[in-house]
């Protein structure tokens, strides 16, 4: 939902943005030409919609606490919690709430070179899936390993990207 400038010199970037009913702060955990990683904490001081947000590029978002509620322009909405994965495509307006009021806490990739525009909005993820995105967090904590982080998001990033498409095509 924010995003600092891209690039190399952005790497343990931080900063808070407050905003209307609710308070955002950021963290840059990874930067490179090819991936971008952000942790993104939001609190909510109401249970109503923020303002309407755009996201700057397509983004892949991974719930690591708290739930929340992304309103389609269009109309849908998307319950999101830990064991989900949810899609913004660059420009595309959206609001959230907090119908718990107690704020999330997420993992953000941008892949650059990743798909022009995501199909789908969201995405369950299986156990597998959920013990990447953990592992992903753990390595970002840990030392710094680039080779180590960047082939985890990107399998990640990839198996999620994927999995929904496959989902899509699946009978009903």
């Amino acid at each position: 939902r924010v995003r600092a400038a891209h690039g190399d010199d952005c790497q343990g970037l931080e900063g808070v943005i407050s905003q209307p009913g609710m308070s955002l702060t950021f963290q840059t955990l990874h930067s490179s030409t090819q991936l971008q990683i952000q942790r993104i904490a939001c609190r909510p001081e109401t249970r109503a919609c923020s303002a309407e947000e755009y996201a700057p590029a397509n983004i892949l978002v991974f719930p690591l606490h708290g739930i929340f509620m992304k309103h389609h322009a269009c109309g849908g909405e998307v319950l999101v919690a830990c064991g989900s994965a949810l899609f913004f495509n660059a420009g595309e307006p959206y609001r959230i709430s907090h119908p718990t009021g107690c704020g999330d806490d997420c993992l953000v990739l941008e892949v650059p070179e990743g798909p022009s525009d995501f199909r789908h909005t969201h995405a369950s993820i299986d156990s597998r899936t959920l013990l990447h995105a953990r592992s992903l967090w753990t390595l970002l904590q840990a030392e710094r390993d680039d080779l180590a982080i960047e082939t985890t998001a990107f399998e990640l990033f990839s198996n999620v990207v994927d999995s929904a498409h496959v989902a899509e095509l699946a009978p009903r």
